[in-house]
């Protein structure tokens, strides 16, 4: 986790220089086609069981973490997503060794420095509604406990693959759907 951790600070700051210089419905796009290419991979391919990958360990390892925490940190501020979108996959997939829940578990914490740094470039950016967050915050961290709960006693990995990749097909459709509309308070 310290490798995506530093990895997604780094990255943090170049995602909304992006933000700035893109138009809104270019962003839309990539962010569809994004969304969907994660969802392919999640409905066709769902992770029962922990795959070999191709980063086997060491130096490789390393480097890996970082670039995957690069671009999570990137996404992070570019699409609001980096853990569950970027990292989860990249463990799983890519690197291997890591069952769904240990990606899950090893993204969330090391997505927690790089949300910070992004909430924080955000914020002095003029771009988070402060009101609405601290809403949001206190119903997140409530409904943490339950989906922990879920996918370690409950739910199997293939199913949560499964319900992960049509969230992410219904997000997509729902953001095609919008359109030109806008869709944020700010």
């Amino acid at each position: 986790a310290p490798g995506r951790a530093v990895g997604g600070r780094l990255g943090a700051p170049v995602g909304p220089r992006i933000l700035v210089s893109l138009p809104a419905a270019g962003l839309r796009r990539v962010f569809v086609a994004f969304l969907l290419l994660a969802a392919a991979r999640n409905l066709l391919d769902p992770p029962a069981v922990e795959l070999a990958g191709w980063v086997a360990g060491g130096a490789a390892a390393w480097g890996f973490a970082l670039l995957l925490g690069g671009f999570a940190g990137v996404c992070s501020c570019l699409f609001g997503v980096g853990g569950g979108v970027v990292v989860v996959p990249g463990l799983v997939f890519l690197h291997g060794g890591f069952s769904f829940q240990a990606a899950a578990a090893t993204s969330l914490i090391a997505m927690i420095p790089t949300a910070l740094r992004g909430a924080w470039i955000s914020a002095r950016q003029g771009r988070v509604e402060a009101g609405f967050a601290r809403w949001l915050v206190v119903g997140a961290v409530g409904a943490a406990v339950l989906g922990v709960v879920l996918r370690d006693l409950v739910l199997k990995p293939d199913w949560l693959a499964l319900l992960f990749g049509c969230f992410l097909v219904f997000a997509a459709w729902r953001l095609w759907r919008a359109g030109g509309r806008t869709t944020s308070a700010g």
